[in-house]
């Protein structure tokens, strides 16, 4: 009569829990790397937010001056969009003689987000 022998002696391979755990490891690990991805992409779309503001209302101020150069910009609004931005223009008298301020305002559409510069501009 032969025996049969029972058990796991011999056999290689990972129990259960031991599997279980490396998963548990692993995911612990993960979730410090995720959200710093996240936070490095809202990161970047503030700052692609801005690059594309500061572009804008600088081709708006500049715009601005040029106008105010001739006759047609001397006071008032200007508003107007491009592509996903919408920007406004004043022109008001400021105190002193020939001197005019200046003020542009961009705002991304849908964002609720603006940017605003003013600069004074002698005529």
């Amino acid at each position: 009569m032969t025996t049969l022998e029972t058990g796991t002696r011999g056999c290689k391979g990972f129990t259960l829990i031991e599997v279980l755990l490396s998963v548990v490891i692993l995911a612990v690990g993960l979730i410090p790397i995720i959200g710093g991805y996240h936070t490095a992409l809202e990161a970047y779309k503030r700052a692609q937010f801005t690059a594309e503001g500061f572009w804008i209302l600088h081709q708006k101020m500049a715009e601005g001056r040029l106008g105010m150069r001739s006759d047609s910009g001397i006071s008032g609004s200007q508003s107007g969009e491009e592509d996903h931005w919408e920007w406004t223009t004043k022109i008001k008298k400021a105190p002193p003689k020939d001197l005019y301020e200046l003020e542009v305002e961009v705002e991304k559409k849908g964002s609720g987000r603006k940017l605003t510069a003013a600069t004074y501009v002698r005529k």
